[in-house]
């Protein structure tokens, strides 16, 4: 591709805490052409990265795990279906045996397809980067730009003996413990019931009805589901 051709359909901006170049385009022929690149000259060094999209509005995002090595990303969406949903695109989560799929619309399906078998799909949350050596929030161990190796790991301020007064609190819930500590749950993404828990949500309501009430059958009869 000429150098004059890319300027002018990409705009790129590097995010250095995460270690991301993010190329945005109004182009559709540029975006086969920008996701297929696996290799880009940094100076003297060669560098190899995995190129995606960031996720369309109006998707939902899985993610499915037990992935056979043999799917890459380059061959992973002939080989994946769900009924009832529309896949918009998929790309496997680095090096793991987990996949990243994108649906139209805002549910995720309970079960997708992958060579023919069935797997759970699972919603998919992006899970939060922290580097306790610096304290800060946003990037990775390996890629930490201002490490501050003085400070506490605790509570993220630099003491002045061993023996200071440490209260921890934590940057993601602002709750009183270590960031990301064993205390922190992460948020829980709750999912459209099964027809298998409707049909026991459903038997359990109707041993619970006394001879002569009649089930709920209307909107504001809510089964209570577990």
């Amino acid at each position: 591709m000429p150098l004059r051709d890319f300027v002018n359909k990409v705009t790129t901006q590097v995010q250095w805490a995460q270690n991301l170049l993010v190329a945005s385009t109004a182009r559709e022929d540029m975006i086969d052409r920008l996701t297929a690149v696996r290799q880009l000259q940094v100076g003297p060094n060669l560098c190899t990265f995995t190129a995606y999209l960031k996720p369309l509005p109006n998707t939902s995002v899985g993610v499915v795990v037990g992935i056979t090595d043999w799917l890459t990303n380059d061959n992973i969406m002939d080989y994946i279906s769900a009924e009832h949903h529309k896949i918009v695109s998929a790309r496997r989560l680095g090096n793991s045996s987990a996949a990243i799929i994108h649906f139209e619309g805002p549910h995720v399906p309970f079960y997708i397809k992958v060579l023919g078998t069935i797997a759970r799909c699972r919603p998919y949350s992006k899970s939060v980067q922290y580097w306790k050596v610096c304290g800060d929030i946003g990037h990775r161990q390996d890629v930490c730009p201002s490490p501050k190796p003085e400070v506490c790991s605790k509570c993220g301020k630099k003491p002045e003996n061993e023996e200071h007064d440490c209260n921890p609190t934590c940057k993601l819930c602002n709750l009183p413990h270590e960031t990301a500590g064993k205390e922190w749950q992460a948020p829980v993404f709750k999912t459209t019931p099964t027809p298998a828990c409707i049909r026991q949500a459903w038997d359990q309501n109707k041993r619970k009805t006394q001879p002569g009430q009649r089930l709920p059958q209307t909107s504001e009869d809510q089964l209570q589901l577990i």
